[in-house]
C-alpha cells in the first residue's frame, strides 16, 4: 500500500521526475518503490522504520509515486 500522506507534487516537478527516471537505472527504481511499500504497509514508530522513511525521502523529487507518475502521464500523454 502506497503512502498517500504526502502532497501531490506541482505539475512541472511531474515532467522533470519523468526524465529523472529514464536517468535511474531501473533496478534502482525498483528497489525505490518496493522500499516504499514496504515503509508503507509496516511503518511503526521503530529506529529502522524511522531510517528507511528518512532514506527513502532522498529519492522523493527522483522517483515519483505511482500515483503522480501515472497522473502526469495520462494528462500529457505517454513518457518519452
Amino acid at each position: 500500500m502506497a503512502n498517500t500522506n504526502r502532497k501531490p507534487l506541482p505539475e512541472h516537478a511531474l515532467s522533470a521526475q519523468v526524465q529523472d527516471l529514464e536517468e535511474l537505472p531501473q533496478d534502482v527504481i525498483d528497489l525505490v518503490i518496493t522500499a516504499r511499500e514496504f515503509w508503507g504497509d509496516r511503518n511503526d514508530t521503530s529506529a529502522e522504520s524511522d531510517a528507511l522513511d528518512k532514506a527513502l525521502e532522498k529519492f522523493a523529487s527522483r522517483v515519483p509515486y505511482e500515483e503522480a507518475l501515472e497522473a502526469s502521464v495520462s494528462k500529457h500523454g505517454d513518457a518519452e
